[in-house]
């Protein structure tokens, strides 16, 4: 009788040690539920954004163009926004060479079309892809996020 129990006792230290050794390793904690409001909608922690750094063009940009029944004058502020700061230096670096393709990219424009909400948008595009071009040959990547005109004129 004496070994059924001493067998018995030692199957039970080896039940529990591995029950205690599982709970252990795993955490042994319920899983972490995310709160949920009193509509029912899950509250969840709000993701911090990147901070969001602004740099404006200055002076405007002044563009005269042949219009089909004469010429036509632009004017348009720029800024540009970014979240990765290191880059305004490389703006402010590389002015020149961003404000001429700039003036390309303005002077060949046709300003019926850019005085529609069509064509300012699509300007506004490769505006944006004309910067993202000239950042990415000096900082190697893309990291400006968006263009804003923040005067236009077309006259």
């Amino acid at each position: 009788m004496k070994k059924i129990i001493m067998i018995a006792g030692g199957a039970l230290v080896l039940v529990g040690a591995s029950v205690g050794a599982t709970l252990f390793l795993t955490g042994g904690s319920e899983p972490a539920v995310a709160p949920v409001g009193a509509d029912g909608v899950v509250q969840v922690a709000p993701v911090p954004m990147a901070e969001t750094h602004y740099y404006e063009l200055d002076p405007e940009f002044v563009v005269n163009f042949g219009g089909k029944s004469r010429s036509r004058f632009f004017m348009a502020e720029v800024s540009l926004s970014t979240t990765d700061e290191a880059v305004i230096e490389i703006l402010e670096k590389h002015d020149p060479e961003l404000r001429n393709d700039l003036l390309m990219l303005f002077g060949n424009q046709d300003a019926e079309y850019i005085s529609t909400a069509d064509g300012k948008t699509e300007l506004r595009q490769n505006t944006l892809d004309t910067v993202q071009e000239v950042v990415k040959k000096h900082y190697g990547a893309p990291v400006i996020t968006d263009v804003f005109f923040t005067r236009f004129v077309v006259q």
